[in-house]
């Protein structure tokens, strides 16, 4: 079942539940691959190119192209048609997406400050 939600309260929640996301490039790339939710994203802007080009490299969503395509509609629909069919593959991208973004990156950076004033 597709469902289209527009500005959602709880977006975590309903990341955790979903089987998989289409979304832009943006900072939404990386909540979702926290959450472990496959994605197929869309770059909206220029300045989004890194996380979809970094993310799909490590297998986290399928970067199908940009909102200006042409043939968007259909990009999409096949992505999502290729990811519905395989559940393998969905919790490949899952996988991949925790090991990327695990949510302990601003534990890190303090342990870094933490060790670099103690020099």
């Amino acid at each position: 079942m597709l469902r289209l939600h527009r500005a959602p309260g709880a977006i975590r929640d309903l990341m955790l539940a979903s089987d998989i996301a289409v979304t832009g490039g943006g900072q939404t790339t990386y909540e979702l691959a926290a959450a472990g939710t496959p994605a197929v994203a869309i770059r909206i802007a220029d300045n989004q190119t890194g996380n979809v080009i970094g993310l799909s490299a490590k297998g986290s969503l399928i970067w199908i192209g940009d909102a200006r395509d042409a043939d968007l509609s259909t990009k999409v629909v096949t992505a999502m048609s290729e990811l519905s069919g395989s559940k393998d593959r969905r919790e490949a991208m899952s996988r991949a997406g925790r090991r990327v973004v695990d949510g302990l990156g601003a534990r890190r950076v303090a342990q870094a400050i933490v060790e670099l004033c103690s020099r």
